[in-house]
């Protein structure tokens, strides 16, 4: 769940980047609307995500899964959102559905 959250914080932070892909123009909208605000819930869900980790795996090995998986999702969200296509995003949506039930199960 952690991961899924860093990868939310991840895209909301890229939204301020020119190179934000444009057939995502109403977040785009959104995100230039509020920057302030989008800025500090970026901020909070990765600090969330950490709290995560902390329950899950101790404060020690939280700051080194923290630090892997968030350079994780920002080499997704950097690789991934550019791409324009459909189906990109349907593998990501699947993607985090798939790590969601894992997290469940």
């Amino acid at each position: 769940m952690g991961i899924v959250i860093l990868i939310m914080g991840c895209f909301l932070l890229y939204g301020n980047s020119k190179y934000f892909p444009e057939n995502l123009s109403y977040v785009r909208v959104q995100i230039k609307k509020y920057p302030k605000v989008i800025r500090i819930l970026a901020y909070t869900l990765f600090l969330i995500s950490y709290t995560f980790f902390y329950h899950q795996l101790g404060w020690g090995t939280a700051i080194i899964v923290f630090i892997i998986a968030l350079v994780f999702s920002l080499c997704i969200t950097l690789i991934v959102i550019p791409i324009h296509k459909r189906y990109v995003y349907v593998i990501a949506t699947l993607s985090l559905l798939i790590i969601i039930l894992e997290n469940i199960i």
